[in-house]
């Protein structure tokens, strides 16, 4: 545990900002996620690599895919489809206001497209606006109740805003329409480490089976909680690997770099 540590400011991971300013505190603290200390229960994550796989899962859903999809989801009209198609490759490109520009056409030929809210509740998230996501995702709902990438949406909005209960339960939502949308089990895991319930959290990341970089690093935040700091670091390692080029390495590097450097002497002696 890391003494005197705090919040970032509204508990979500700002990747141009933070990536600049990290380096200002870089040598007061061990545990670095963002701008600042990260502490228990909020656990900061990369919004844009999460929701990139969340928007893809949705867009797969809408073209009946899922196994869970819906007689709604298979009416909306395939034009519909290919905006929304559309706008997960202005997503990918890091384009929010493209890709909102291509939903709003979607909705435009299908104003009942639950889909299209669902993916526009995912890019609000990812430009910081979560009370209009969450709007967008229970919207969503309100039109198909057999979304589930708007249950993953809800889920992470309040996990940002720290409303883990309910974050647990539009998880569980989720995972009770499909048991294998591994977003939503890491939702779950961020909610019950939020609500310090760090055994099911883990459990939850056990049951898994995703090599993920944002895994990794909920997992190795979870490890320290539980005082197992080699497997912590192994997990901080695994991430440096899957991410070379992620804005958060050199912090995690420096968290590798000092547990080895404490771990010397030890070894030395034996």
């Amino acid at each position: 545990m890391v003494a005197g540590s705090r919040f970032s400011r509204g508990g979500i991971w700002r990747p141009g900002a933070n990536c600049r300013r990290y380096s200002k505190k870089v040598n007061q603290v061990n545990w670095l996620f963002a701008e600042g200390e990260i502490s228990p229960p909020r656990l900061v994550l990369s919004l844009l690599f999460l929701l990139t796989s969340l928007f893809t899962a949705a867009a797969q859903s809408a073209n009946a895919i899922s196994p869970t999809v819906s007689v709604q989801a298979l009416r909306v009209p395939a034009r519909a489809r290919s905006h929304l198609e559309a706008a997960q490759r202005e997503f990918s490109r890091l384009n929010l206001a493209g890709a909102e520009r291509e939903i709003e056409r979607a909705l435009q030929l299908d104003s009942t497209f639950a889909a299209a809210y669902s993916l526009r509740a995912v890019v609000r998230l990812a430009a910081r606006d979560s009370n209009r996501a969450i709007e967008d995702a229970t919207r969503a709902l309100a039109l198909d109740p057999a979304e589930p990438g708007a249950y993953v949406a809800l889920a992470t909005a309040y996990n940002s805003r720290g409303e883990y209960p309910r974050a647990e339960a539009s998880t569980e939502r989720a995972l009770t329409m499909r048991p294998d949308f591994w977003q939503a089990r890491l939702e779950l895991a961020k909610a019950f480490y939020g609500e310090g319930r760090l055994a099911l959290a883990l459990r939850e990341l056990d049951e898994l089976h995703k090599d993920f970089p944002d895994v990794h690093l909920v997992r190795a935040n979870l490890l320290v909680r539980l005082n197992r700091r080699e497997e912590a670091i192994q997990e901080f390692s695994e991430f440096l690997q899957e991410a070379p080029n992620d804005c958060r390495r050199q912090q995690v590097e420096q968290i590798v770099n000092q547990a080895n450097r404490t771990d010397a002497p030890t070894a030395s002696r034996q």
